[in-house]
Protein backbone atom coordinates (compact mmCIF):
# COMPACT_ATOMS: atom_id res chain seq x y z
CA UNK A 1 0.00 0.00 0.00
CA UNK A 2 1.33 3.72 -1.24
CA UNK A 3 1.98 5.76 1.31
CA UNK A 4 0.46 9.09 1.00
CA UNK A 5 3.03 11.95 2.35
CA UNK A 6 1.68 15.15 3.04
CA UNK A 7 3.13 18.23 1.51
CA UNK A 8 4.56 21.08 2.95
CA UNK A 9 5.00 24.46 1.62
CA UNK A 10 7.53 26.28 2.57
CA UNK A 11 6.76 30.30 3.35
CA UNK A 12 9.03 32.56 3.20
CA UNK A 13 10.26 33.83 6.71
CA UNK A 14 8.77 37.39 7.65
CA UNK A 15 12.09 38.95 7.46
CA UNK A 16 12.98 37.71 4.00
CA UNK A 17 9.79 39.13 2.62
CA UNK A 18 10.32 42.72 4.07
CA UNK A 19 13.77 42.15 2.58
CA UNK A 20 12.44 41.21 -1.04
CA UNK A 21 9.61 43.79 -0.76
CA UNK A 22 12.38 46.58 -0.17
CA UNK A 23 14.32 45.34 -3.24
CA UNK A 24 11.23 45.28 -5.01
CA UNK A 25 10.46 49.16 -4.36
CA UNK A 26 14.22 50.00 -4.90
CA UNK A 27 13.37 49.14 -8.48
CA UNK A 28 10.96 51.89 -8.59
CA UNK A 29 12.99 54.39 -6.86
CA UNK A 30 15.98 53.82 -9.49
CA UNK A 31 13.64 53.75 -12.15
CA UNK A 32 11.79 57.82 -11.37
CA UNK A 33 13.48 60.84 -10.27
CA UNK A 34 12.55 62.79 -6.78
CA UNK A 35 10.10 60.75 -6.04
CA UNK A 36 11.73 58.90 -2.67
CA UNK A 37 8.37 60.53 -0.65
CA UNK A 38 5.58 59.58 -2.82
CA UNK A 39 7.28 56.10 -3.28
CA UNK A 40 7.46 55.79 0.20
CA UNK A 41 3.99 57.23 1.22
CA UNK A 42 2.73 54.38 -1.68
CA UNK A 43 4.42 51.58 0.51
CA UNK A 44 3.19 52.08 3.65
CA UNK A 45 -0.16 52.74 2.81
CA UNK A 46 -0.09 49.35 0.62
CA UNK A 47 1.35 47.57 4.39
CA UNK A 48 -1.20 49.45 6.19
CA UNK A 49 -4.28 48.46 3.79
CA UNK A 50 -4.57 52.47 3.36
CA UNK A 51 -5.15 54.81 0.09
CA UNK A 52 -3.34 57.36 -1.21
CA UNK A 53 -4.05 60.50 -3.56
CA UNK A 54 -1.30 62.10 -5.39
CA UNK A 55 -2.44 65.53 -6.36
CA UNK A 56 -0.41 67.73 -8.71
CA UNK A 57 -0.19 69.18 -11.96
CA UNK A 58 -0.65 67.76 -15.57
CA UNK A 59 2.73 65.94 -16.79
CA UNK A 60 4.71 65.17 -13.65
CA UNK A 61 4.34 61.31 -14.25
CA UNK A 62 1.88 60.65 -11.35
CA UNK A 63 0.47 57.81 -13.57
CA UNK A 64 3.72 56.39 -14.50
CA UNK A 65 4.31 56.40 -11.10
CA UNK A 66 1.47 54.30 -9.92
CA UNK A 67 2.03 51.99 -13.43
CA UNK A 68 5.73 51.52 -12.12
CA UNK A 69 4.31 50.44 -8.88
CA UNK A 70 1.53 48.08 -9.91
CA UNK A 71 4.18 46.78 -12.87
CA UNK A 72 5.99 44.85 -9.65
CA UNK A 73 3.40 42.82 -8.49
CA UNK A 74 2.66 39.08 -10.09
CA UNK A 75 -0.84 38.48 -11.98
CA UNK A 76 -2.03 37.06 -8.91
CA UNK A 77 -2.81 40.33 -7.80
CA UNK A 78 -5.82 41.72 -9.09
CA UNK A 79 -5.95 45.00 -10.58
CA UNK A 80 -8.31 47.79 -11.20
CA UNK A 81 -7.76 50.56 -13.13
CA UNK A 82 -10.52 53.35 -14.39
CA UNK A 83 -10.01 56.84 -15.47
CA UNK A 84 -12.79 59.27 -13.80
CA UNK A 85 -14.78 61.56 -15.63
CA UNK A 86 -17.94 63.58 -15.39
CA UNK A 87 -19.98 60.62 -17.11
CA UNK A 88 -18.67 57.72 -15.54
CA UNK A 89 -21.32 55.79 -14.72
CA UNK A 90 -21.73 53.41 -11.50
CA UNK A 91 -21.81 50.29 -13.15
CA UNK A 92 -18.43 51.21 -14.58
CA UNK A 93 -16.89 50.84 -11.20
CA UNK A 94 -19.02 47.91 -9.89
CA UNK A 95 -20.00 46.37 -12.70
CA UNK A 96 -23.50 45.64 -15.01
CA UNK A 97 -26.51 45.98 -13.10
CA UNK A 98 -28.67 42.76 -12.75
CA UNK A 99 -32.44 44.42 -14.68
CA UNK A 100 -34.39 41.24 -13.33
CA UNK A 101 -33.31 42.02 -10.09
CA UNK A 102 -34.19 45.36 -10.26
CA UNK A 103 -37.68 45.11 -12.06
CA UNK A 104 -38.65 41.96 -10.27
CA UNK A 105 -37.28 43.10 -6.68
CA UNK A 106 -36.00 46.32 -6.66
CA UNK A 107 -33.13 45.46 -6.11
CA UNK A 108 -29.65 47.41 -7.25
CA UNK A 109 -27.39 43.91 -7.68
CA UNK A 110 -24.39 44.21 -9.49
CA UNK A 111 -22.45 41.52 -10.95
CA UNK A 112 -18.83 43.07 -9.34
CA UNK A 113 -16.46 40.60 -10.59
CA UNK A 114 -13.40 42.29 -11.99
CA UNK A 115 -14.59 45.78 -10.30
CA UNK A 116 -13.75 47.55 -7.60
CA UNK A 117 -15.04 45.47 -5.29
CA UNK A 118 -13.00 42.64 -6.60
CA UNK A 119 -9.91 43.66 -6.92
CA UNK A 120 -6.76 44.30 -4.36
CA UNK A 121 -5.37 47.37 -6.06
CA UNK A 122 -7.06 49.67 -7.36
CA UNK A 123 -5.82 52.72 -9.74
CA UNK A 124 -8.42 55.76 -10.31
CA UNK A 125 -6.62 58.33 -12.56
CA UNK A 126 -8.40 61.22 -12.09
CA UNK A 127 -10.91 60.84 -9.61
CA UNK A 128 -12.04 64.43 -8.39
CA UNK A 129 -13.46 64.40 -12.25
CA UNK A 130 -16.09 62.00 -11.50
CA UNK A 131 -19.59 63.07 -10.64
CA UNK A 132 -20.56 63.79 -6.57
CA UNK A 133 -22.82 61.37 -6.64
CA UNK A 134 -20.49 58.64 -7.76
CA UNK A 135 -17.59 59.26 -5.75
CA UNK A 136 -20.03 58.90 -2.20
CA UNK A 137 -20.72 55.23 -3.22
CA UNK A 138 -17.19 54.46 -3.42
CA UNK A 139 -16.67 54.97 0.39
CA UNK A 140 -17.42 51.59 1.97
CA UNK A 141 -15.03 49.73 -0.40
CA UNK A 142 -12.29 52.16 0.30
CA UNK A 143 -12.18 52.51 3.99
CA UNK A 144 -14.46 49.63 5.31
CA UNK A 145 -13.56 47.29 2.41
CA UNK A 146 -17.46 46.18 2.26
CA UNK A 147 -19.86 46.69 -0.89
CA UNK A 148 -23.49 46.36 -0.27
CA UNK A 149 -24.65 44.71 -3.00
CA UNK A 150 -28.53 44.20 -2.88
CA UNK A 151 -29.01 42.49 0.32
CA UNK A 152 -25.79 40.98 0.40
CA UNK A 153 -22.78 42.85 2.17
CA UNK A 154 -19.70 41.90 0.61
CA UNK A 155 -16.56 41.25 1.65
CA UNK A 156 -13.83 43.24 -0.46
CA UNK A 157 -10.72 41.53 -0.90
CA UNK A 158 -9.38 45.53 -1.71
CA UNK A 159 -5.70 46.07 0.01
CA UNK A 160 -4.77 49.63 -1.00
CA UNK A 161 -6.33 52.48 -3.56
CA UNK A 162 -4.55 55.17 -5.60
CA UNK A 163 -6.12 57.89 -6.99
CA UNK A 164 -4.39 60.66 -8.86
CA UNK A 165 -6.02 64.16 -9.77
CA UNK A 166 -4.84 67.46 -10.68
CA UNK A 167 -6.87 69.19 -7.85
CA UNK A 168 -9.22 68.30 -4.95
CA UNK A 169 -13.32 69.25 -4.87
CA UNK A 170 -13.07 70.52 -1.37
CA UNK A 171 -16.98 70.43 -0.48
CA UNK A 172 -19.24 69.35 2.91
CA UNK A 173 -20.85 66.77 0.52
CA UNK A 174 -17.02 65.25 -0.15
CA UNK A 175 -15.55 65.84 3.26
CA UNK A 176 -16.15 62.23 4.33
CA UNK A 177 -14.35 61.00 0.89
CA UNK A 178 -11.81 63.46 1.30
CA UNK A 179 -10.57 61.17 4.59
CA UNK A 180 -11.08 58.11 2.88
CA UNK A 181 -7.53 58.95 1.35
CA UNK A 182 -4.98 58.36 4.56
CA UNK A 183 -1.95 59.59 2.75
CA UNK A 184 -2.11 62.59 0.66
CA UNK A 185 0.91 64.25 -1.29
CA UNK A 186 1.22 66.76 -3.42
CA UNK A 187 3.84 66.03 -6.22
CA UNK A 188 6.10 68.74 -7.73
CA UNK A 189 7.96 68.75 -10.91
CA UNK A 190 11.57 67.73 -10.95
CA UNK A 191 13.45 70.85 -9.52
CA UNK A 192 16.70 69.47 -9.85
CA UNK A 193 19.03 70.23 -12.77
CA UNK A 194 20.92 67.01 -12.38
CA UNK A 195 17.83 64.87 -12.69
CA UNK A 196 16.13 66.96 -14.98
CA UNK A 197 19.26 65.41 -17.39
CA UNK A 198 18.42 62.23 -16.23
CA UNK A 199 15.11 62.23 -17.06
CA UNK A 200 16.22 63.01 -20.85
CA UNK A 201 18.40 60.27 -20.42
CA UNK A 202 15.66 57.97 -19.43
CA UNK A 203 13.49 59.25 -21.47
CA UNK A 204 15.99 58.57 -24.68
CA UNK A 205 16.88 55.26 -23.85
CA UNK A 206 14.90 51.63 -23.93
CA UNK A 207 13.44 51.15 -20.01
CA UNK A 208 15.43 47.94 -18.61
CA UNK A 209 13.16 45.02 -18.05
CA UNK A 210 11.85 44.14 -14.86
CA UNK A 211 13.45 41.55 -13.18
CA UNK A 212 11.81 41.47 -9.57
CA UNK A 213 8.36 40.87 -8.98
CA UNK A 214 6.22 40.31 -5.56
CA UNK A 215 3.34 37.91 -5.05
CA UNK A 216 -0.05 38.44 -3.49
CA UNK A 217 1.23 35.39 -1.05
CA UNK A 218 3.98 36.91 0.05
CA UNK A 219 1.94 40.79 0.72
CA UNK A 220 -0.18 39.07 2.79
CA UNK A 221 1.92 37.61 5.31
CA UNK A 222 3.83 41.01 5.35
CA UNK A 223 0.63 42.79 6.47
CA UNK A 224 0.34 40.37 9.21
CA UNK A 225 4.01 41.12 10.08
CA UNK A 226 2.38 44.41 10.28
CA UNK A 227 -0.04 43.37 12.97
CA UNK A 228 2.19 41.65 14.62
CA UNK A 229 4.59 44.89 15.59
CA UNK A 230 4.73 46.24 19.08
CA UNK A 231 4.47 49.60 20.22
CA UNK A 232 5.49 51.08 23.60
CA UNK A 233 3.18 52.82 26.05
CA UNK A 234 5.82 56.18 25.43
CA UNK A 235 5.93 55.84 22.21
CA UNK A 236 1.76 56.40 21.89
CA UNK A 237 2.14 58.60 24.31
CA UNK A 238 4.37 61.12 23.00
CA UNK A 239 2.47 60.31 19.42
CA UNK A 240 -0.38 61.61 21.24
CA UNK A 241 1.61 64.81 22.53
CA UNK A 242 2.42 65.40 18.80
CA UNK A 243 -1.00 65.56 17.48
CA UNK A 244 -2.28 68.16 19.82
CA UNK A 245 0.36 70.37 18.85
CA UNK A 246 0.78 70.00 15.17
CA UNK A 247 -3.32 70.47 15.55
CA UNK A 248 -2.26 73.93 17.01
CA UNK A 249 0.09 75.11 14.98
CA UNK A 250 -2.40 74.22 11.74
CA UNK A 251 -5.38 76.04 13.77
CA UNK A 252 -8.01 73.59 12.95
CA UNK A 253 -9.29 70.21 13.66
CA UNK A 254 -8.58 68.59 10.14
CA UNK A 255 -6.81 65.73 11.74
CA UNK A 256 -9.88 63.24 12.26
CA UNK A 257 -9.67 59.83 15.00
CA UNK A 258 -9.74 57.93 11.72
CA UNK A 259 -6.16 59.34 10.77
CA UNK A 260 -5.12 59.41 14.58
CA UNK A 261 -5.26 55.33 14.62
CA UNK A 262 -3.73 54.95 11.62
CA UNK A 263 -0.44 56.98 12.05
CA UNK A 264 -0.35 54.12 14.63
CA UNK A 265 -0.30 51.49 11.81
CA UNK A 266 2.11 53.69 10.13
CA UNK A 267 5.13 53.44 12.62
CA UNK A 268 4.46 49.34 12.56
CA UNK A 269 4.62 49.33 8.65
CA UNK A 270 7.69 51.25 9.02
CA UNK A 271 9.37 49.27 11.38
CA UNK A 272 8.32 46.34 9.56
CA UNK A 273 10.83 47.45 6.66
CA UNK A 274 13.11 48.15 8.00
CA UNK A 275 12.68 44.34 9.84
CA UNK A 276 12.39 44.78 13.53
CA UNK A 277 9.88 43.54 16.05
CA UNK A 278 9.12 46.82 17.79
CA UNK A 279 8.30 50.22 16.92
CA UNK A 280 10.97 53.07 18.02
CA UNK A 281 11.72 56.35 18.18
CA UNK A 282 12.71 56.49 14.76
CA UNK A 283 9.55 55.39 13.51
CA UNK A 284 7.68 58.63 14.66
CA UNK A 285 8.29 61.19 12.00
CA UNK A 286 6.69 58.58 8.86
CA UNK A 287 3.62 59.29 11.14
CA UNK A 288 3.60 62.74 9.43
CA UNK A 289 1.93 60.62 6.22
CA UNK A 290 -1.26 59.86 8.06
CA UNK A 291 -1.30 64.03 9.70
CA UNK A 292 -0.43 65.99 6.82
CA UNK A 293 -0.62 66.38 3.20
CA UNK A 294 3.19 65.53 2.39
CA UNK A 295 4.96 68.13 0.70
CA UNK A 296 2.65 70.84 1.18
CA UNK A 297 5.12 73.73 2.49
CA UNK A 298 2.74 75.03 4.97
CA UNK A 299 1.73 71.66 6.17
CA UNK A 300 5.18 70.34 6.21
CA UNK A 301 6.29 73.16 8.13
CA UNK A 302 4.02 73.06 10.88
CA UNK A 303 4.69 69.38 11.40
CA UNK A 304 8.62 69.93 11.48
CA UNK A 305 8.07 72.51 14.54
CA UNK A 306 5.29 70.59 16.22
CA UNK A 307 7.77 67.34 15.66
CA UNK A 308 11.41 69.38 17.04
CA UNK A 309 9.07 70.75 20.31
CA UNK A 310 7.54 67.63 20.98
CA UNK A 311 9.25 64.52 20.15
CA UNK A 312 12.91 65.53 19.92
CA UNK A 313 12.28 67.25 23.64
CA UNK A 314 10.86 63.75 25.17
CA UNK A 315 13.08 61.94 23.16
CA UNK A 316 15.85 64.42 24.88
CA UNK A 317 14.30 63.64 28.44
CA UNK A 318 14.45 60.00 27.74
CA UNK A 319 18.16 60.17 26.83
CA UNK A 320 18.44 62.03 30.23
CA UNK A 321 16.76 59.50 31.93
CA UNK A 322 18.76 56.87 30.86
CA UNK A 323 21.87 58.98 31.53
CA UNK A 324 21.02 59.40 35.46
CA UNK A 325 20.16 55.72 35.70
CA UNK A 326 24.08 54.90 34.39
CA UNK A 327 25.45 57.83 36.71
CA UNK A 328 23.34 55.87 39.55
CA UNK A 329 24.79 52.54 38.96
CA UNK A 330 27.88 53.94 38.02
CA UNK A 331 27.58 55.28 42.15
CA UNK A 332 26.22 51.79 43.23
CA UNK A 333 29.13 49.98 41.81
CA UNK A 334 31.48 52.64 43.68
CA UNK A 335 29.94 51.80 46.74
CA UNK A 336 30.46 48.46 46.23
CA UNK A 337 33.92 48.43 45.52
CA UNK A 338 34.90 50.31 48.69
CA UNK A 339 36.06 48.95 51.65
CA UNK A 340 38.21 49.61 55.07
CA UNK A 341 40.51 47.31 54.33
CA UNK A 342 41.14 47.67 50.99
CA UNK A 343 44.52 48.69 49.27
CA UNK A 344 45.72 52.08 49.37
CA UNK A 345 46.17 52.22 45.43
CA UNK A 346 43.06 51.18 44.91
CA UNK A 347 41.45 53.46 47.35
CA UNK A 348 43.20 56.10 45.21
CA UNK A 349 41.74 55.48 41.84
CA UNK A 350 38.05 55.20 44.11
CA UNK A 351 38.37 58.27 45.15
CA UNK A 352 39.47 59.62 41.88
CA UNK A 353 36.45 58.46 40.04
CA UNK A 354 34.57 59.79 43.04
CA UNK A 355 35.10 63.67 42.67
CA UNK A 356 35.35 62.95 38.93
CA UNK A 357 31.34 61.83 39.08
CA UNK A 358 30.59 64.79 41.82
CA UNK A 359 31.94 67.12 39.52
CA UNK A 360 30.50 65.81 36.18
CA UNK A 361 26.88 65.97 38.47
CA UNK A 362 27.70 69.88 39.23
CA UNK A 363 27.97 71.00 35.64
CA UNK A 364 25.09 68.60 34.54
CA UNK A 365 22.51 69.15 36.74
CA UNK A 366 21.14 71.87 35.18
CA UNK A 367 21.23 71.02 31.65
CA UNK A 368 18.27 68.40 32.89
CA UNK A 369 15.14 69.50 31.36
CA UNK A 370 12.77 67.28 33.86
CA UNK A 371 12.55 67.94 37.87
CA UNK A 372 12.82 64.25 37.99
CA UNK A 373 16.06 63.71 36.50
CA UNK A 374 16.99 66.66 38.16
CA UNK A 375 16.02 65.85 41.70
CA UNK A 376 18.13 62.03 41.03
CA UNK A 377 21.08 63.97 39.94
CA UNK A 378 21.36 65.79 43.33
CA UNK A 379 20.26 62.53 45.10
CA UNK A 380 23.23 60.31 43.44
CA UNK A 381 25.51 63.66 44.32
CA UNK A 382 24.93 63.61 47.54
CA UNK A 383 25.62 59.68 47.94
CA UNK A 384 28.92 60.14 45.92
CA UNK A 385 30.30 63.36 48.89
CA UNK A 386 29.11 60.87 51.54
CA UNK A 387 31.25 58.05 49.63
CA UNK A 388 33.99 60.77 49.12
CA UNK A 389 33.69 61.32 53.36
CA UNK A 390 34.24 57.78 53.78
CA UNK A 391 37.69 56.91 51.58
CA UNK A 392 38.32 60.47 53.49
CA UNK A 393 38.07 59.02 56.60
CA UNK A 394 39.61 55.78 56.26
CA UNK A 395 42.36 56.89 53.56
CA UNK A 396 43.13 60.44 54.14
CA UNK A 397 45.88 60.54 55.72
CA UNK A 398 47.73 58.18 53.41
CA UNK A 399 46.44 59.77 50.53
CA UNK A 400 48.29 63.37 51.78
CA UNK A 401 44.24 65.10 52.27
CA UNK A 402 43.17 67.28 54.48
CA UNK A 403 40.10 66.31 56.60
CA UNK A 404 38.32 69.50 55.41
CA UNK A 405 39.07 69.20 51.62
CA UNK A 406 36.09 70.31 49.40
CA UNK A 407 35.64 68.94 46.26
CA UNK A 408 36.93 72.02 44.09
CA UNK A 409 36.95 72.93 40.29
CA UNK A 410 38.49 71.63 37.41
CA UNK A 411 41.57 70.56 37.46
CA UNK A 412 41.11 68.46 40.10
CA UNK A 413 44.88 67.38 41.94
CA UNK A 414 43.98 64.09 43.88
CA UNK A 415 47.76 63.97 45.44
CA UNK A 416 48.98 67.28 46.33
CA UNK A 417 52.64 65.56 46.00
CA UNK A 418 51.66 64.62 42.45
CA UNK A 419 50.38 68.46 40.53
CA UNK A 420 51.32 66.52 37.26
CA UNK A 421 47.94 64.37 37.02
CA UNK A 422 44.97 66.30 36.61
CA UNK A 423 41.23 64.59 36.84
CA UNK A 424 39.62 64.42 33.06
CA UNK A 425 36.85 66.70 31.81
CA UNK A 426 33.38 65.93 32.64
CA UNK A 427 33.32 64.56 28.60
CA UNK A 428 35.84 62.40 29.64
CA UNK A 429 33.84 60.71 32.81
CA UNK A 430 30.81 60.83 30.96
CA UNK A 431 32.64 58.55 28.09
CA UNK A 432 33.54 56.16 30.74
CA UNK A 433 30.13 55.80 31.96
CA UNK A 434 28.56 55.31 28.50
Amino acid sequence: MAIKRKIRIKKSPPKHNSHEFNLMINEVVTKLLERDVEIEGLKLALLTRNNVLLEGPPGVAKSMLVESMCAQFTDDIKLFSKQLMKGTQIEEIFGPMNIKKFKEESLYEYNTVNTLADCHIAYLDEVYRASDMLLPSMMSVLNEKTFYNGLSKIKCPLISAIGTTNFVTDTEELEAFNDRWLVKIKVNPIQAASNRLKMYNNFLRKTPPRSRKFSLERLICLLEEVDSIRIDEDIILMYDKLIQQLSSNLNSSLITDRRKCWGLKLMQANATLNEKDEVGEEDLEKVKYALIQVNNPQQEAAFTDAFSSVVETFLKQRREQKEVELISSHFLDLEDRFSGSMPLEEAELLYEEALCSITSLKERKDDYLSDNNRSRCLDVRANLEQLKSSIESCFGEAMGLESSKIVPDFPVKLNETDSSEETPLISKTLEKLF
